[in-house]
């Protein structure tokens, strides 16, 4: 036993012996606790005081984590909204953006398409219909020139009813080309685009400049009217259209001529065709023709150059006009080519514009008609030539198809009175509210030395045909 108990011991037996006097002492109760605490041990009193503290200390800690802490822990997970969050997330996949970009894309394609397609149609023949209709209808296209296609307006007019027609020479129409102001120009081509309009104008007129007879600045131009009178140089595309082709051989002689326009109803384009000219080493015995095209169905952007013929070193394909016959589905290209050392009217056909063509098939004409350029047109579903002679009566003629193959060619000039030997013409016919048909006629004046000063003037009349 340690020395402290025994004074514990021996202390309390002075207590006890004393009590009475203790007990009267009102710090009794003090003195007694304060002995007890300083010997760490002692009666069954201690340990009842010592646990009270004990039982208070662990209540504490218990009850505020249990209730309130426990209670806002889970309420939080349960707030974030991770309902509004799994909603707006599916809501962006909807993409608003989305339901414009669908209403706009289908407003694209209405433009004045299917307009343009319905009006045009209603004149074309049921293959031209067919044909046309069976392009995508969401799909932009050309409209259709008058006199490209077959139509259902205008047939069962005769030879007669051209022959007894004739043109005036009237004023000059001025022509400022990207070379001169005023200048000599040849090979017209007039484009009618009917009850249409191709950047608020209604007709085209393709030519070539050919200041002083000079074939450098022969290259394929276009310009656009609304009156037919006066012609503006189209801006919207680089003019001229096509420069002086490349030279195989540094002394070669090359140059553009002859440009013309024709209509694929296949794709809904208008094409334009112009010769080009590559007279190897500068011998014009020794030449490469080739025919060249492009296409647009806006009348801006146009297609890269295709080659419809080349090298071909025998057939000259002068002043060549190509029109697809819908009731046939052949495409036909008329020109003047060469027989027996004459000049003569030629066609070949292809069932593909970019296919194989036939051999030549040769077109007699009248003793008196030497045929140097033509155009050709349906009128309804006949074909129409205007042809012009440079060699023996040097005027203009027209020549009539049921088919397009068998022609009779009128020998009745057209031009009469005072005028100017004539070179290639154009024609447009055009279908009158009464029911009659008539032409816009261009053409040109010749080099011929009896036109002095007036050589390669463009010239305008209308004719009624029936």
């Amino acid at each position: 036993m340690c020395l402290d108990c025994k004074t514990y011991r021996s202390s309390s037996f002075l207590v006890i012996s004393h009590s009475k006097i203790l007990m009267k002492l009102k710090n009794s109760i003090l003195i007694i606790s304060l002995i007890l605490v300083g010997c760490g041990g002692g009666g069954s009193s201690s340990p009842q005081i010592i646990s009270q503290p004990h039982e208070e200390k662990p209540s504490t800690p218990v009850q505020p984590p249990e209730v309130p802490k426990e209670e806002e822990k889970p309420s939080k997970p349960v707030q974030p909204p991770e309902v509004p969050k799994e909603e707006e997330k599916p809501s962006k996949p909807v993409k608003p953006p989305e339901v414009p970009k669908e209403e706009e894309k289908p407003s694209i394609p209405v433009k004045p398409v299917p307009c343009n397609k319905t009006l045009n149609l209603s004149n074309l023949t049921d293959g031209g219909m067919k044909i046309m209709h069976s392009m995508d209808e969401c799909g932009q296209f050309f409209p259709i020139p008058s006199g490209l296609l077959p139509s259902k307006l205008g047939n069962n007019i005769t030879i007669e009813d051209l022959e007894k027609n004739t043109l005036n020479q009237r004023d000059k129409i001025l022509i400022d080309t990207p070379y001169f102001v005023n200048d000599h120009v040849v090979h017209p081509i007039i484009l009618d685009f009917q009850d249409k309009y191709v950047e608020k104008n209604k007709y085209w007129l393709g030519i070539t400049p050919y200041h002083n007879t000079q074939d450098a600045y022969e290259n394929p131009t276009v310009y656009e009217s609304n009156n037919l009178k006066s012609f503006k140089l189209i801006a919207r595309f680089k003019q001229p259209f096509s420069d002086v082709p490349k030279k195989i051989n540094t002394d070669d002689k090359t140059y553009n001529s002859d440009i013309n326009f024709g209509y694929d109803p296949f794709k809904g384009e208008v094409i334009m065709m112009w010769r080009t000219v590559n007279s190897l080493h500068g011998n014009k015995s020794n030449r490469l023709f080739d025919l060249r095209y492009v296409t647009t169905k806006d009348g801006v952007k146009w297609s890269e150059e295709n080659i419809l013929f080349s090298n071909h070193y025998k057939d000259p394909i002068l002043s060549p006009s190509i029109l697809y016959n819908t009731e046939n589905n052949l495409w036909y290209l008329y020109y003047v080519g060469y027989r027996k050392n004459k000049t003569t009217i030629a066609y070949r056909t292809a069932s593909n514009l970019g296919g194989m063509w036939s051999d030549a098939h040769f077109i007699d004409s009248p003793k008196n008609v030497e045929p140097w350029h033509l155009e050709a047109r349906f009128v309804g579903k006949q074909t129409v030539l205007l042809i012009n002679d440079n060699f023996l009566s040097r005027n203009l003629y027209f020549a009539l198809s049921q088919d397009g193959e068998n022609f009779k060619v009128s020998d009745k000039p057209l031009l009469i009175g005072k005028c100017l030997a004539p070179y290639k013409a154009s024609f447009s016919p055009v279908y009158n509210e009464n029911g009659s048909i008539s032409f816009n006629v261009y053409w040109t004046s010749s080099a011929y030395k009896d036109n002095g000063s007036q050589i390669w003037q463009l010239f305008y009349d209308n004719i009624v045909v029936k």
